[in-house]
């Protein structure tokens, strides 16, 4: 192996075949050598006075190879420190020899140099000149000039050199100076078109979902001009509708009044025949009661009936719609200030068809000032006779004070309506659920007994339920 692995690589070798499992084998024994430590090593070499020191060598050699590895190196190394200092020996024994030529070439000057002075005639003069001072003060002057020169050009050398190398020291400043800034302007031209080509995508990212914003709220505005020419459309229907049932409505309740009027005066006229003085007002006031019902179809007889409180409601309302154009039954939320239409002339939910003249059905009151929360009357507890509801708790409006006071339940409607809000009260309730509300827009008002039947119903309704809280 080339270096120490741990032996997890050696158990995933294959062994397959008797050459891969001597291979293995090989590749696992070597591998014990190239992890084994100091300590097993000297320990198995019985070198226990080295336990204790720290030993390291390659992860490619095993001990035995690092020691012998360590053995040629000093080998090596000792032949080199030989070789280096024979050729210390050898530069030292040349420069000797050069000095001993030097002065082997001065003396043969100096004796070819008293030769020509031996041969020469002797000056003939006073004067003592000693020539050997005088040769040895030109030698020290030429010795000195040359030394001067060499100190001059050395000095010359070494300023020209530190004078180079700081140019050079310069020059390499200037130039990592120069590359970093030509890679700054890079990086920065680079980051400069990065987020011009980033600006240009979120432009182009933006125009298309402002273009797409425009499409969608064109769509939508088409869409919502659809609709709104529908609702139109059903809503003129439905005006077409109200008002052609309001029409029948009020046509009835004219022929019933009138033939209630020719029954009252036939009966009046029998009664003053066959009853006596005393028993005129009595039998006149009984046959109001009984064969006049100001209230369309509404009779203070009947009490609502039904299986649950829908039932009961919805039968209760239905009794009601004779008494006006519409009536509904308001289901009220006072403590979140919201108000729904849950049932319409005896209509209830979603029981509504399409294309009847339910259109009040799941229509909302959520305007704080309206009358539906406002009204104090609506919410007084459950009183203990009948005068008491009517007097305490029925809330009336007529002509055009509704609309100062209260929300139209229909938006065709004018302000020439007359009105009965009628709570849903129950004796262990605090606060009504619901709230029958009487609608007549023909100009007609409410007199005082169709009210009092009206709410007689609507009383008798509270007190026929166990809980408000059931079946609703």
């Amino acid at each position: 192996m080339d270096k120490a692995r741990p032996f997890e690589y050696v158990y995933r070798l294959t062994a397959n075949t008797i050459e891969e499992l001597s291979y293995g084998e090989a590749v696992y024994d070597r591998q014990v050598l190239l992890n084994e430590s100091w300590r097993s090593y000297a320990t198995r070499k019985g070198r226990l006075d080295e336990l204790e020191r720290e030993r390291v060598k390659w992860i490619t050699r095993t001990w035995e190879e690092e020691e012998e590895v360590r053995v040629r190196q000093r080998e090596v190394l000792d032949r080199a420190e030989a070789e280096g200092e024979k050729e210390i020996a050898r530069r030292e024994e040349k420069l000797r020899q050069r000095k001993q030529q030097s002065n082997k070439m001065v003396e043969h000057l100096m004796a070819h140099e008293e030769r020509l002075h031996s041969s020469r005639i002797p000056c003939r003069h006073n004067l003592f000149v000693d020539f050997d001072d005088f040769q040895q003060l030109k030698f020290n002057l030429e010795r000195n000039v040359v030394s001067t020169a060499e100190n001059f050009l050395r000095v010359i050398s070494c300023i020209g050199e530190e004078g180079l190398f700081e140019g050079l020291l310069i020059m390499g400043e200037y130039d990592n100076l120069y590359h970093s800034m030509r890679l700054a302007d890079r990086l920065r031209r680079e980051e400069e078109e990065r987020r011009r080509l980033e600006e240009e995508r979120l432009r182009a990212i933006e125009e298309q979902k402002r273009l797409e914003e425009m499409r969608q709220r064109e769509l939508e505005e088409a869409e919502r001009l659809r609709k709104e020419a529908m609702d139109q459309a059903k809503l003129i229907e439905r005006k077409r509708r109200e008002e052609e049932r309001r029409a029948r409505a009020r046509a009835t309740r004219e022929k019933s009044k009138q033939r209630a009027s020719h029954e009252n005066q036939a009966q009046e006229v029998s009664l003053e025949q066959t009853a006596t003085i005393t028993d005129a007002p009595r039998l006149a006031e009984n046959s109001l009661i009984d064969e006049v019902k100001p209230v369309g179809e509404c009779s203070d007889s009947r009490i609502p009936e039904g299986e649950n409180i829908t039932d009961m409601i919805s039968s209760g309302c239905s009794m009601l719609t004779a008494a006006g154009d519409v009536c509904c039954v308001l289901s009220v939320d006072k403590e979140l200030m919201k108000s729904t239409c849950v049932c319409q002339n005896g209509i209830w939910g979603e029981a509504a068809l399409e294309g009847s003249v339910s259109n009040m059905l799941g229509w909302e009151v959520g305007d704080e000032t309206s009358l539906i929360f406002a009204s104090e009357k609506l919410y007084r507890p459950f009183p203990d006779s009948l005068d008491d509801y009517c007097l305490l708790c029925v809330e009336e409006l007529r002509g055009s004070d509704f609309g100062n006071f209260c929300t139209s339940l229909d938006s065709s409607s004018s302000l020439n309506e007359s009105l009965i809000m009628l709570p849903l009260q129950t004796p262990d309730s605090e606060v009504p659920r619901y709230v029958f509300v009487i609608c007549r827009q023909s100009g007609d008002l409410f007199d005082r007994k169709e009210l009092e039947t009206a709410a007689k119903i609507v009383w008798e309704l509270g007190k026929a339920i166990p809980s408000p809280h059931g079946g609703s």
